[in-house]
């Protein structure tokens, strides 16, 4: 019913504290043996828009991919697997934290645009799920 859409109630409104970071993705440890960190233990991006687990099953299946191509398994493997990672999560971490702050104005202009064009609307929303092309 048009015109009904709306907040409820205070427990209707996203609130959050997530502090995004982006930590080392390479570690060599006190034995000299390599860590490489994946998921959240190497970023953790606002839950804003919905990239967390997407980005660590990307992040998982490019390290599992690297693996099965043989090692050695050394410092340099490891930054060879999280700069191919970085491809992917380097975007989906710009993405996120642009909906952290406020819009820039051809942003506003693309959401208006969007807000009276339901091709547009369907543009932005199939942005979530290629945060790389977004």
């Amino acid at each position: 019913m048009p015109g009904s859409f709306g907040v409820l109630g205070p427990d209707d409104l996203l609130q959050g504290a997530i502090t995004p970071v982006v930590r080392e993705p390479v570690a060599k440890l006190p034995s000299g043996k390599v860590a490489l960190a994946v998921g959240d233990a190497w970023i953790t991006n606002d839950p804003i828009t919905g990239q967390g687990a997407n980005l660590g099953s990307h992040c998982a299946w490019v390290a599992a991919e690297a693996i099965t191509t043989g090692g050695p398994y050394d410092e340099r493997f490891a930054q060879a697997v999280a700069d191919s990672m970085w491809e992917v999560a380097g975007p989906v971490t710009d993405w996120t934290n642009a909906f952290l702050q406020p819009p820039a104005e051809h942003v506003q202009r693309f959401l208006a645009g969007a807000a009276a064009d339901p091709e547009l609307a369907a543009l932005f929303a199939d942005l979530f799920g290629d945060p790389v092309r977004a």
